[in-house]
């Protein structure tokens, strides 16, 4: 099976399975919104790929950068969401200062953000570039990307981290 055909089935469970639990769909969609305007977010580290999906179609792909991998730096798999959509914004951590125009967190201080200082050359490596300099855990995407990104999810939003 396709490994974008498989995120978005597993998905699709994911979604059954939580529309089971809470016990029926109205409530579903009256906290979130109808099935045409569900919007998730996939993030497949082994391909630093990410898709966003709205309403069962992919209407967004790009290349990332995720947590350089090995190491306690990272990005952790797991179901999240996106509890905040941020601008302007400096990260920090031990060892740097980050400015970032775009800032979508879903997992403590991991998120997906625009990586100005990262050159268009460093995602043209195959999506190799996560081995040796990926980020602190964070996905970082080019600025355009960010953007596009930004303007397409909301606060609550579904986050799927895959390797």
């Amino acid at each position: 099976m396709d490994k974008k055909v498989w995120l978005i089935t597993v998905a699709a469970v994911v979604v059954i399975v939580a529309l089971t639990i809470v016990g029926s769909s109205t409530a579903v969609a009256a906290e979130y919104g109808s099935a045409d305007t569900w919007t998730c977010v996939y993030i497949d580290l082994s391909e630093q790929w990410l898709m966003v999906e709205q309403g069962g179609d992919v209407v967004f792909e790009a290349p990332v950068v995720t947590g350089t991998a090995g190491t306690s730096r990272a990005t952790p798999t797991g179901t999240y969401s996106i509890y905040s959509k941020e601008t302007c914004q400096v990260l920090r951590g031990t060892d740097y200062a980050s400015y970032v125009d775009y800032w979508m967190p879903f997992n403590g201080g991991i998120g997906i953000h625009d990586a100005t200082w990262l050159s268009d050359d460093e995602f043209a490596y195959g999506g190799e570039t996560y081995l040796w300099n990926g980020s602190h855990g964070c996905i970082n995407m080019r600025y355009d990307d960010a953007a596009t990104v930004y303007s397409l999810v909301s606060v609550g939003d579904s986050v799927f981290v895959t390797e």
